[in-house]
């Protein structure tokens, strides 16, 4: 009788830490952290990342693939070959600043858009991202 006693005990423990809402009912499972807020993520990439000509900052926010186009040269690409296009484009056309302009939400879809000043002069700037990242950049010349 000692042995099954002793293999219930470890058994019960054994889910207790798999699952600690199970082992103490009366202290509520603890929720899952809420998302950071869209003008968050927005802020951060207009005010930064987009107006200083980030990159890199922008392919580490970006899906694993991304449409992007730029004055009407567009692709799919990967975030390594996503990050050369953007260098380029910046290192010709460098940033002088950012604003946005609107954002929303549309289904699961969020998307902004923003104007971008540069040495080139005016881009107006589109990006829509889901859960997995930034899917699609546009920038067009005003």
């Amino acid at each position: 009788m000692k042995v099954r006693g002793y293999h219930a005990l470890v058994v019960s423990m054994m889910v207790a830490w798999v699952n600690p809402g199970w082992a103490n009912p009366s202290e509520p499972a603890a929720p899952a952290p809420a998302p950071a807020p869209v003008a968050v993520v927005v802020d951060e990439v207009v005010g930064t990342m987009l107006a200083q000509g980030s990159a890199r900052d922008l392919v580490g926010v970006m899906a694993a693939h991304v449409d992007l186009n730029i004055d009407a040269e567009d692709g799919t690409y990967e975030k390594a070959q996503a990050e050369l296009v953007l260098r380029q484009f910046f290192s010709r056309c460098k940033p002088r600043g950012a604003q946005l302009v609107h954002q929303g939400l549309s289904k699961t879809t969020e998307f902004l858009i923003a104007k971008l000043d540069s040495s080139c002069g005016p881009h107006r700037v589109q990006m829509m991202w889901g859960a997995e990242g930034i899917k699609t950049m546009t920038f067009n010349k005003e």
